[in-house]
């Protein structure tokens, strides 16, 4: 799978996650509801390559048949194809994220 990629020179990314991502949690002690807004929380980052070779590399949960259920965890995926790139942003229904150049 790297072959395709080796010495290849970056033209483009694009970055996918939530615009928004509200998780409510209850604190184990007084049983209190938390409620935690996330911004802009990105989750994947898709490299394109000079010939056109696209790379995933994503922040989901471990997945034995590496459907992703949760877009967050401890674990990175190396995602070669379109078709499995395109598979994580469907079934985790993430948005592409505008980045704004910071010049």
């Amino acid at each position: 799978n790297w072959a395709s990629i080796i010495g290849q020179k970056l033209v483009s990314y694009e970055v996918y996650g939530y615009e928004e991502n509200t998780i409510t949690e209850t604190e184990t002690i007084s049983g209190k509801s938390i409620t935690t807004i996330f911004v802009n929380e990105p989750h994947m980052v898709v490299l394109k390559f000079a010939n056109d070779t696209l790379l995933g590399i994503a922040n989901f949960y471990m997945s034995d048949d590496f459907k992703p259920t949760l877009a967050m965890g401890d674990d990175v995926w190396i995602i070669f194809d379109s078709e499995n790139i395109n598979s994580c942003v469907t079934s985790l229904n993430l948005v592409k994220i505008e980045v704004k150049n910071s010049n």
